[in-house]
Order: C-alpha cells, then sequence, then structure tokens
C-alpha cells in the first residue's frame, strides 16, 4: 500500500448527497469548427439518457477510488477490480462473481518512444490502421495532454487535440465507429494554471468529453458532482465508471454510540492536547490532481466535540499534506508532507521521485517557511505519534531506495528545545511482526502498538515494548487499508478499524488481549480511530464511496 493512493481555502467543498445521487447531467453542445475549446449553449437530446447497470459501496479508504471497469465488445460484461480481486459483472443483472475477463487488454506496440511523453491511455481506431494516444506533454508546466494519431508501421505522429486537462497517471479513452469522434475524461476543456490544482476545494472532477477528430476541439457530454471516467465504446453505447466519495470528520463516545459530524470533507483525525481543537486532512480524492490538493486544517471544539469556529487552513503547501499532530505540552506540531523543491513551486502532479516524503516540525502558529525537514530516508512515510515525554516520534515509512516498499516503524529522537532531530532508528520487531501501517504510542511511554498488514485481506494489533522485545499480539481481523489504532488515556485499551460485514466500524479490545467489541453501527466506513485526551471521545474519519458503471447511447 502507499500512502498517497491517495495554497488557497475558501470553503471547503460540500455536496448534498441527494444531488449526488441524481442521473448525470447530459451537456450536449455543437462541435466546434476550429481546434479551439469554446462550447457552445447546452442541448439534451431525449434519446441519449444514461442509465445506471451497476452499483458498490467499497470498504476501504482511497484503494478502490480509481479503479476503473473494462467493458467487453458486445456490451455484456465488465471487469472491474483489483489484480487479486477481480470479477465480472453481468451487466444486464449487475451480479458480478470472481475471476478475470478473458480477453486481454490491448497491447501497446513497442515503438512508442516515438509519441515523445508518457502514455497514459489509447485505443485503435476501427480500421486498425492507427491508434490514438493520451501523451503526457513533458515540457508543458501546466500538465496538459496531447490527444495524438500513431502509425505504428511508418512511426507517424499526427498530433489531434492538444492541452487536455486529463489525468496524468491513467487516461483511457474510447473511440466512435465511425472513427470521427474519441471521448475521454477531462476535469476541464483546457490545462489550468498550476496553482489551481493545489486547491482543496476548486471544482475540478472529472467529465466525459467529446473530441472531434478532425478539428481537435472538445465538448462535455456527460457532467456531474462525481468523477467520471475510463469512458469505452461497446454495441453503440458510451460506457463509463464513476467514482463518488465523501469524506468528514465524526465524533463518538468512546465506550460506543452514534457519530457526530464536526468536520465535512476531512479526514485523518488528531486532537490538540487541550482537546479543544481537532486537526485533519482536508481535500476529496480528485483524480485528475491526485494527492495535490491534499492540506492540513484544524478546528476548535468544545468539551463535547462540537465546533466552536469555523475550519481553517494550518498545514498548506504546493504538494501532499497531512493532519497535524501536536506535542504533548502543545508547543509542537509534526506532520507528513510531500515538499518539492525550495523554494516552494506550484506543480502540475503528484511524483513522489520529485519532492520530499518526510515528517516536518514546526511551531503551531510559525508560518511553514520556519518548519523543519526531520527525515530524509522514508519512501510514503505515514502520520507521526509523539511519545509521552515529547521527545521521540514513532511513523512508519518504506526505505527510500530500497528494492521493497515494505513499511516499518521508525523512532526519532527530538530536540524539544529546537525541533531539532538528533538521531533515528527502526523500531526493532521480532520475527513474528512483518512491518507495520500505522502506530500509535503508549500514554506509559513504553510500548508502541502497531497495525501489521498480513495480506489476502487480513491484519493484527501488537503491542511492542520500545526495545523490541517480548511483543505480543493483540487481536486478528479482516481489513485491506489504513485503519488506524490508537489507545485510551489509561493505557488499558486499543481502538482500530476493522471490517464488519461490508463496512468498515470502530472496535476496542484490550490491549492485554481478548475479544473486541463493537463501537459503532454506522452506514459508513468509520477509520483513523483517535481518543480525546480527557478520554471521553473518540474522533474518526467517516468515509462514504460508491462506485458505479454508466452508459448512454452514443451522442449523434
Amino acid at each position: 500500500m502507499a500512502w498517497s493512493r491517495i495554497d488557497s481555502w475558501h470553503h471547503m467543498k460540500s455536496m448534498p448527497p441527494a444531488r449526488r445521487a441524481l442521473a448525470p447531467l447530459l451537456l450536449f453542445v455543437a462541435a466546434c469548427s476550429s481546434r479551439s475549446s469554446a462550447v457552445a449553449p447546452a442541448r439534451a437530446p431525449a434519446e441519449a439518457r444514461p442509465e445506471l447497470l451497476y452499483e458498490e459501496k467499497p470498504a476501504d479508504w482511497f484503494e478502490s477510488s480509481k479503479l476503473a471497469a473494462r467493458i467487453s465488445p458486445d456490451g455484456r460484461t465488465a471487469e472491474y477490480g483489483a489484480q487479486d480481486a477481480a470479477k465480472v459483472i453481468d451487466l444486464q443483472t449487475g451480479r458480478a462473481r470472481a475471476g478475470a475477463a478473458a480477453t486481454p487488454p490491448p497491447a501497446f506496440p513497442a515503438n512508442a518512444d516515438a509519441l515523445g511523453g508518457r502514455v497514459t491511455g489509447f485505443a485503435w481506431l476501427p480500421d486498425r490502421s492507427a491508434l490514438l494516444a493520451m501523451v503526457l506533454q513533458p515540457n508543458d508546466v501546466r500538465g496538459g495532454s496531447a490527444l495524438v494519431r500513431f502509425e505504428p508501421a511508418s512511426g507517424r505522429v499526427e498530433p489531434l487535440s492538444r492541452d487536455l486537462d486529463a489525468s496524468p497517471r491513467s487516461s483511457p479513452i474510447a473511440i466512435s465507429p465511425d472513427g470521427r469522434h474519441a471521448y475521454a475524461a477531462l476535469a476541464s476543456a483546457n490545462a489550468p494554471a498550476p496553482e489551481q490544482r493545489h486547491e482543496p476545494d476548486a471544482d475540478r472532477d472529472l467529465d466525459i468529453y467529446e473530441i472531434d477528430l478532425a478539428t481537435g476541439a472538445r465538448r462535455p457530454i456527460v457532467s456531474t458532482p462525481a468523477e467520471e471516467f475510463a469512458p469505452f465504446v461497446a454495441d453503440g453505447h458510451l460506457y463509463w465508471t464513476a467514482a463518488l466519495d465523501e469524506s468528514s470528520v465524526v465524533v463518538l463516545p468512546v465506550d460506543g454510540g452514534r457519530a457526530r459530524t464536526v468536520v465535512r470533507g476531512g479526514f485523518l483525525p488528531s486532537w490538540r492536547q487541550d482537546g479543544r481543537a481537532v486537526g485533519f486532512t482536508l481535500g476529496g480524492l480528485r483524480h485528475a490532481d491526485w494527492a495535490l490538493n491534499l492540506d492540513g486544517g484544524v478546528v476548535d471544539v468544545d468539551a463535547t466535540g462540537n465546533p466552536t469556529a469555523p475550519p481553517r487552513p494550518i498545514i498548506v503547501g504546493y504538494h501532499e499534506d497531512f493532519s497535524p499532530v501536536w506535542s504533548p505540552n502543545g508547543s509542537w506540531i509534526a506532520y507528513h508532507s510531500h515538499r518539492p523543491q525550495r523554494p516552494p513551486i506550484p506543480v502540475s502532479a503528484y511524483d513522489p521521485s520529485s519532492a520530499t516524503d518526510d515528517i516536518y516540525l514546526r511551531r503551531p502558529d510559525a508560518p511553514t517557511a520556519q518548519e523543519i525537514r526531520i527525515t530524509d530516508f522514508g519512501q510514503e512515510a505515514g502520520p507521526p505519534d509523539w511519545s509521552p515525554d515529547g521527545r521521540r516520534l514513532v511513523f512508519t515509512s518504506a526505505i527510500k531506495g530500497a528494492n521493497s516498499d515494505a513499511s516499518i516503524p521508525w523512532l526519532v529522537t527530538i530536540d524539544p528545545g529546537t525541533g531539532r532531530a538528533i538521531g533515528h532508528e527502526k523500531l526493532p520487531l521480532p520475527p513474528s511482526v512483518h512491518g507495520a501501517l500505522m502506530a500509535a504510542w503508549s500514554p506509559g511511554g513504553k510500548e508502541i502498538a502497531l497495525e501489521e498488514s498480513r495480506g489476502e485481506g487480513k491484519q493484527a494489533l501488537w503491542v511492542v515494548p520500545v526495545n523490541g522485545s517480548n511483543a505480543r499480539l493483540v487481536v486478528e481481523y479482516s481489513m485491506t487499508t489504513y485503519g488506524g489504532v490508537d489507545w485510551t488515556p489509561d493505557g488499558k485499551t486499543l481502538l482500530y478499524s476493522a471490517s464488519s460485514g461490508d463496512r468498515l466500524q470502530l472496535f476496542a479490545v484490550s490491549a492485554a488481549g481478548g475479544s473486541p467489541r463493537r463501537l459503532s453501527e454506522d452506514s459508513e466506513n468509520l477509520l483513523h480511530p483517535q481518543v480525546s485526551p480527557d478520554g471521553r471521545l473518540v474522533a474518526a474519519s467517516r468515509l462514504s464511496h460508491r462506485k458505479q458503471i454508466w452508459r448512454m447511447p452514443l451522442p449523434r
């Protein structure tokens, strides 16, 4: 797993669920006569109505958000899911079964280097004379893509449409049966300024566009508040995958009960040491600007966890930032961040190779320019947690440059006066513990709780002394993502997230081991539990996912 698979703040985007559940709003516009992206007034022919074919509600964090369906040529089935959990969906009945489709995806020609950039999607023309490829333009600071026609036999490349606002990571395309139009997922008609990609609340969800291959003009034909992507053409229809993801920070009694919303549009909560503020990460799972739009925020709360002021930014930068984690005396905040080179500049795509992936420290009220980088050895570092004396941090991370992406726990010693790191080491683990996803320091300071992935949908909680000796297995459970773990202030109980039916819910278990107790009965997924300093409340991420497959008759 990787943490990111997953500068301005105006307001947090909040869309009523009822509106998100509406059938897509189809916007049909006249084709442009040049390569301009100008859009004509919309019209909606009655015959082009969308049809929902399949829907599921995944029980994970970010892992399923970008999974896309591949449609069979006859439009009867769809292959969907990760490689280790692939399934075939009967689009006539909406029923799914385990397995992979018999027809493998088409292979890309060996001489693709002639395209001059990274190919993010392609499709063959109906007569197989050439293929169309979506190519990320390497020298475009805005991250624009180009749709090009490529003849493998001759190596001839012809640009058809430039400056496309496609996802820089993956952008499948489809072609109409007559070979006159292509369909692609774009966030807007033209690639934006890089700064816009970093705004947490920017309206930049992907929509399905039709591109005229003769003129290069583009027009939106499927546009809703959801992410619409991975278009396919089959059996006279246009198919696509939709993702509707909503997040919020909630609180509930530590002994269990109903969850109440604290912040909409946030996740990964943390408590300030006085219990009167909750930190969180804001910014949704935006496909076109993956992870660039994540910032760290804070909201003041009363003793019952109700907000007393609007949320505000506290960690803002040109890349992925996670929630602030306060030191025990409140003098420092620590956080995970991807920071590009100094001075900070806006970037157009998430790229771990060109940015740091480390833990930073700074005073809570200091500007970002005064932050202190305390690690330079990690890859996909997780959120840190403080030792009770405020002199050390524990976090999980792979080793930068290593052949393995396995995540292990690290300890960093901090000078509490200057915030500078004065040493780091791996947390010694016995052979029975194979790495860790998330870690939490015990209130007594002598032990650390670890969340371990065991593969095949299984995880475990361990309690490990700081010297690495005598690790004890607390509980095993079903889970496929970073669920999180935390201690109650008395050090007797661990809270964690686990699969329960078709949802993730919160559980409590004795730190000494025993039978777990379910704390929540929520209609959505609850994970990342964090117990308040007074031990009365638990804050958590509440995540709602919808994955859908739609189709409509091809536009005429």
